[in-house]
């Protein structure tokens, strides 16, 4: 809602200056943390946000609306629409195959590697506590 406001300590005020004075506050931080890493990521993280503020129309949620509005669909017909959309990407991509093949094996491989190593394991779980709390 374009005039939602919100209780301050100094009275009411609008979301988007309320956002606005807040994310100016983060930038700092957001320009420390870059130059302490030597990347720009935090500052273009506060910016994309500063953008949103001055202008909601972007933000995804009021672009679902706007295709609402302007196709006269209900939220259900929308997500459906989504929902299918999204599935026939997949059934599509004919690497899903082979990555749900991979992971399978990865799985296996991992169980595998965790039962050897349960095999293996001749501490009693006592005596693991006691060395773990000892190196600490």
């Amino acid at each position: 809602q374009p005039d939602l406001a919100l209780q301050q300590e100094h009275g009411m005020q609008s979301l988007a200056e309320t956002a606005s004075a807040l994310l100016t506050k983060m930038q700092l931080l957001a320009q420390q943390m870059d130059s302490a890493q030597n990347v720009n990521i935090f500052s273009q993280a506060i910016q994309t946000q500063c953008n949103k503020v001055e202008n909601p129309a972007a933000i995804p949620s009021a672009r679902i609306i706007e295709q609402l509005t302007k196709e006269n669909q209900c939220f259900f017909d929308f997500a459906m629409k989504c929902a299918n959309l999204t599935a026939a990407h997949f059934h599509r991509s004919p690497s899903l195959e082979e990555e749900v093949r991979l992971f399978a094996q990865l799985a296996t491989q991992s169980h595998q590697q965790q039962t050897q190593l349960e095999k293996n394991d001749t501490l009693s779980f006592e005596k693991y506590l006691a060395q773990h709390f000892r190196t600490c």
